[in-house]
């Protein structure tokens, strides 16, 4: 309520202030939520599949999607003129190409998975477009803390066990064999990782001795990583190489 027996020019400069105070807000919440768009984008990119229409991603199609979010982080960053000091813009342009070529990678590694079967064209179109992303949505969307991710996941994986469903392979492929594929299906899923974690178990086991002031030999270093990857096992009794290699 105005005071009535307030200066007029005084009332109408706190309004104006009021406004630009909510201006500012807004383009601030704005922002905030630009942001989080294009973390979300971010993370919805690097995927073996895409979370719209179940088909498979390449390292292309991934390269473009997080250079366009990379663009746009930059863009808020020069919008709301936040500093970049640590160039975490030029850090992550510089990640993207090693972020993509994992998806190549896997694809590869799935592809090679079918080498040793006697299946047909047709069956192993079946195998990695159709039962694939059932069990690799079903495993992200389980393994996600995030509400929002949970329920992008959950449409595409929704959309896959549909298309699984009315698939005129489906019966035929699982008849006598469901654990056998969806045994693949499920390993091949488990390792898809999207960061750096190949790498992380080794750096961490090293971290110590990096910091003992003596440094490492070139052969101790070797020696260290023939133990990680084939040695060290996690609580299903595995080591590295069985789970990357299945062998």
């Amino acid at each position: 309520m105005k005071n009535k027996g307030a200066n007029p020019q005084c009332i109408k400069e706190k309004e104006q202030h009021v406004k630009q105070d909510k201006a500012q807000l807004n383009k601030i919440e704005k922002g905030k939520q630009e942001y989080s768009d294009a973390q979300e984008a971010v993370s919805e990119a690097v995927h073996a599949f895409s979370s719209t229409d179940n088909l498979p991603q390449t390292s292309e199609l991934v390269t473009k999607t997080l250079e366009e979010q990379a663009s746009k982080f930059e863009e808020i960053s020069q919008t709301h003129s936040i500093p970049d000091n640590k160039e975490a813009s030029k850090k992550f342009r510089g990640q993207i190409k090693d972020i993509a070529s994992t998806v190549d990678a896997w694809w590869l590694w799935a592809v090679e998975s079918l080498v040793g079967y006697a299946l047909g064209k047709e069956q192993q179109n079946w195998l990695l477009y159709t039962l694939l992303p059932v069990i690799y949505w079903h495993q992200q969307m389980n393994k996600t803390q995030n509400s929002e991710m949970k329920k992008a996941y959950k449409k595409a994986w929704l959309r896959a066990s549909e298309a699984l469903k009315v698939h005129p392979l489906s019966h035929t492929m699982l008849a006598g064999e469901t654990e056998r594929w969806l045994g693949w299906a499920s390993f091949l899923s488990g390792n898809f990782h999207r960061a750096s974690s190949a790498v992380e178990g080794r750096n961490g086991c090293l971290s110590q001795m990096y910091h003992n002031g003596r440094g490492l030999t070139r052969t101790r270093l070797k020696a260290l990583t023939v133990i990680h990857n084939f040695d060290i096992k996690q609580r299903d009794g595995t080591t590295a190489a069985e789970r990357l290699f299945n062998t």
